[in-house]
């Protein structure tokens, strides 16, 4: 039914798996604390 396949759609697009991903990689903060301290201390030049 193309009618159940629009709904499916519209509730599983590509879009928001990737909305998902984001979100759960946003609060994967300790890799990036680690990226920040080493461009700030290349920065420094240490």
């Amino acid at each position: 039914n193309l009618s159940d396949v629009i709904i499916k759609h519209n509730k599983f697009t590509p879009l928001r798996a990737a909305h998902a991903a984001a979100q759960v990689g946003f609060f994967d903060t300790v890799e990036a604390i680690k990226e920040a301290e080493e461009i700030i201390a290349s920065k420094r030049g240490t």
